[in-house]
């Protein structure tokens, strides 16, 4: 009886002393847009919008000149802030249509962008024609579940190739606070 008392007041203890899940604020903080060559894309919009205390809101909208079939390649890059941005762990380089079709292979940039994709209008593989969009893309800490960040202000980095020559540019950035 004596061991079953001494279990339970350990047990107790490791309970209360168990970090509790408290949520994180995630949100953006700033977003750039640049379209280098027109005759792919043109940005009509990008901006954050304040939904809320802690809620900014992406706003996308850019029209495709052409469509996007196979052949346009995508620089991923996450960077995190250490006096400036620097880069964190992940630099990809990938086939856009490939990666929308089948995802597996970079598990990282998979996890966010299936959290992202139903803001968008990327719901469907290649080819993309007329425009793409991001309305209303709200993060919270839901979406890094998959992902435990410590606290810090990161940027996305996504540059879109062709021939290595960079047509668009759009930086994300990010802060996580405990």
């Amino acid at each position: 009886m004596l061991d079953f008392f001494r279990i339970f007041t350990i047990f107790l203890i490791f309970l209360l002393n168990f970090p509790q899940n408290e949520s994180k604020i995630v949100k953006f903080t700033k977003l750039e847009c640049k379209d280098f060559d027109k005759s792919l894309i043109a940005f009509k919009l990008c901006q954050l919008k304040a939904v809320g205390r802690n809620r900014i809101a992406m706003q996308v909208q850019g029209d495709l000149k052409q469509p996007l079939n196979d052949g346009l390649l995508i620089n991923v890059e996450l960077f995190r802030k250490s006096h400036d941005f620097r880069p964190f762990l992940y630099n990809d380089t990938m086939e856009f249509c490939g990666f929308i079709k089948n995802p597996n292979r970079y598990m990282f940039w998979k996890i966010l962008v299936q959290e992202m994709i139903k803001y968008t209008n990327l719901n469907h593989t290649c080819p993309y024609e007329d425009e793409l969009v991001v309305k209303d893309l709200i993060l919270d800490d839901s979406m890094l579940k998959a992902l435990p960040f410590p606290s810090n202000d990161y940027m996305v980095q996504v540059k879109a190739l062709q021939q290595n020559d960079i047509k668009a540019e759009m930086k994300m950035f990010i802060v996580i606070i405990e």
